[in-house]
C-alpha cells in the first residue's frame, strides 16, 4: 500500500524527534519489569519468572501451584485477564503484559496474589 501524508509525516517526527518519548518509554518498562520481579519474588516466590531481555511480556509458571489453567482461574478470581499459556505451548503457564501504568500494574498484582491465597 501506500501511506497517506499524515503517516508519512507521524513517522518523520517519531524518527526525528521521538527519542525523548522513546527513552522514557523504555525506563518506565524497566522499572515496572523490575517491580514485577520483585513483586513475585516477595509474595509469590513460586511462580518461576524470568525477566524478559526484550519485550514487555512476562512469562509466568505457576506449575507449582498446580494450576492447569492459571490464566483461566485468574479471569475468573481476580479479574486479570492474561494471556492464557495453553495457547503458547504450556497450559501451566500465563503472559502478563506490564506496559501499563506502575498503578495498574501493582493492583494486577496485589489482585493475583489474594487469588492464590
Amino acid at each position: 500500500g501506500m501511506p497517506n501524508v499524515l503517516g508519512i509525516r507521524a513517522t518523520i517526527a517519531a524518527w526525528t524527534e521521538g527519542g525523548p518519548w522513546f527513552d522514557a518509554v523504555t525506563r518506565q518498562l524497566d522499572a515496572n519489569r523490575q517491580a514485577l520481579g520483585a513483586f513475585l519474588h516477595e509474595r509469590l516466590p513460586r511462580v518461576r519468572y524470568r525477566p524478559p531481555e526484550g519485550t514487555y511480556m512476562a512469562w509466568l509458571d505457576f506449575s507449582a501451584y498446580g494450576l492447569e489453567r492459571p490464566a483461566v482461574l485468574l479471569l475468573e478470581r481476580a479479574r486479570v485477564a492474561l494471556s492464557d499459556g495453553a495457547d503458547y505451548g504450556d497450559s501451566r503457564c500465563a503472559r502478563l503484559n506490564f506496559a501499563t501504568t506502575p498503578a495498574i500494574l501493582t493492583t494486577i498484582c496485589e489482585r493475583i496474589a489474594a487469588a492464590l491465597v
